[in-house]
């Protein structure tokens, strides 16, 4: 159980930590969070543009690297 649980920390800290980029997002909101459609630019130059429900990418989307 220890295990699992220092596991479990251990990824989220790595999502917590790779999410401090600074990005920019340009679309629909509710609730101050993003929310049907909409397009985030990441600092590497990286655009996604979809689909987004409470703040998260949901459905259809397209991820483009420069």
């Amino acid at each position: 159980m220890n295990k699992l649980l220092i596991a479990f920390q251990m990824l989220l800290l790595v999502f917590l930590v790779g999410c401090t980029n600074e990005a920019e997002y340009v679309g629909e909101l509710q609730n101050g969070k993003p929310h049907g459609k909409g397009s985030i630019t990441y600092e590497n130059g990286e655009i996604y543009e979809g689909e987004w429900k409470e703040g998260l990418k949901e459905g259809k989307g397209t991820l483009t690297s420069p």
